[in-house]
């Protein structure tokens, strides 16, 4: 009895092993591509695993790849670019599948069609992540290089960058699902950066520059039930007819410690070029510790146009410009809440414009032309800014501003735009209170 006992757990162990050598060899087995051309690659991609290679070069495919296994393609220690030729779509990646794209360039993907979905990447409820590579010259209907139905997308130190939506829903993204990006950039697509239609989309450390779109939200448009958190991130040189940076349409939009610079709407028929760098049409938007400089609308909003529900803390608008008013903010209905905030040096267009709704700005806020309602008037001497500088970029108040311990510490952020800790005694007075704007001067620290 004791004798089967043993053989019946030999038998199990036997069996154990030998399941975990098998789930091993599933998610480690390489494939390696010795020779940069098609069959090698698909060689490799059999069966999924890690991909590696030991050639450099272009592997130009002319078929679109279905991922139906998990799938690690690395091109670590090469120069390994996958092309679609112009022709075709570069992968499909099925539902519950992960693929992993590391040290590679992806470009010249196709996906023809007028309802066509993703130039690079069809994600159906799968998971991708591209991690230090390339997505260019890509062009879908929908979602120019990805387009993530349901599914997860991580992109870190990556770039997504001229790639083209021909139906102007996202240039290089489009996602109903998750999408984060970290340290990356999204540029000079076409189409938006990414259209979040009822997603969620974390963006951190990035930049977002040059895209454009003949609608709104070049770098992103926030869409239906889309939940959108920005942080320490650049937002600059994008076009759109409203919204030149994000247009917020019935989302959540949260932004922090980012900056937002020379982003125009350049609409110009029918109450369009509004908000050169956020139009938020619906929905909720919180803004804190960020700068907005330099941004142009060629109707109203040169900075912020409102007509949902927006609270901005801490913050700094400078030098933006609108044709017809309202160069820092604009509030067309719904409702402002705007605390310790900068809104000066318009070219044209006065500071602020209230058209409709209400806004409450009288918690330490500061403009130099009385347009702002609440707010105290300064001149912009007495502001004493500094030129932009850092990396995302802010204004800094230089010794003497009136800007300087002027704020309240009650609803004030614990550090400012930099990271750096707030409040300082920044004018040497012996109390510790929060600087208006984005920036807090250097002084002894609060302990």
């Amino acid at each position: 009895m004791m004798f089967q006992i043993r053989r019946y757990q030999a038998l199990i162990v036997g069996v154990v092993f030998g399941l975990l050598l098998i789930f091993t060899a599933r998610l480690q087995a390489a494939g390696v591509v010795a020779v940069c051309d098609e069959a090698s690659l698909d060689a490799a991609l059999a069966g999924g695993g890690v991909v590696s290679f030991t050639c450099s070069g272009t592997i130009t495919i002319t078929a679109t790849k279905v991922v139906g296994a998990n799938t690690i393609i690395d091109g670590a220690g090469q120069a390994v670019t996958i092309s679609g030729g112009g022709a075709v779509s570069i992968f499909q990646v099925n539902p519950g599948v992960a693929l992993t794209l590391r040290n590679l360039t992806i470009a010249d993907g196709l996906n023809v069609g007028p309802f066509s979905q993703g130039g690079t990447i069809f994600n159906d409820a799968g998971t991708v992540t591209l991690n230090n590579s390339i997505l260019t010259g890509h062009q879908a209907a929908f979602g120019g290089a990805i387009y993530n139905q349901g599914g997860t997308v991580t992109i870190l130190n990556s770039t997504l960058t001229g790639n083209v939506s021909t139906l102007d829903v996202g240039g290089a993204i489009y996602s109903s699902g998750n999408v984060t990006v970290t340290n990356s950039t999204i540029s000079n697509n076409r189409g938006h950066g990414i259209y979040n239609y009822g997603g969620t989309v974390t963006v951190t450390n990035s930049t977002f520059s040059g895209n454009n779109t003949i609608s709104s939200g070049a770098a992103i448009l926030n869409g239906i039930n889309g939940t959108t958190t920005i942080s320490g991130s650049t937002i600059s040189g994008n076009t759109a007819v409203n919204g030149g940076g994000i247009d917020n349409n019935q989302g959540t939009l949260t932004v922090t410690n980012s900056s937002f610079v020379g982003n125009v709407a350049n609409g110009v028929l029918g109450g369009s070029g509004g908000g050169g760098a956020i139009v938020i049409n619906l929905g909720t938007v919180a803004i804190v510790n960020s700068t907005f400089a330099n941004n142009q609308a060629n109707f109203i909003g040169g900075g912020v146009y409102n007509a949902a529900s927006v609270t901005i803390t801490n913050s700094t608008f400078v030098g933006n410009q609108a044709a017809n008013g309202g160069s820092g903010f604009w509030n067309a209905l719904g409702t402002a809440t705007i605390r310790n905030t900068i809104i000066a040096n318009s070219p044209v267009g006065g500071n602020c414009f209230i058209g409709g709704g209400t806004v409450n700005g009288t918690m330490n806020n500061l403009d130099d032309d009385g347009s702002c309602p609440g707010f105290t008037q300064v001149t912009l001497a007495a502001l004493n800014l500094g030129g932009l500088t850092g990396n995302p970029a802010y204004s800094l108040l230089l010794p003497g501003s009136v800007a300087i311990d002027a704020g309240s510490n009650g609803g004030c952020p614990a550090t400012d735009q930099r990271g750096q800790a707030r409040p300082t005694d920044g004018n040497l007075d012996g109390t510790f209170v929060c600087d208006v704007g984005a920036y807090e001067a250097d002084g002894p620290l609060l302990q």
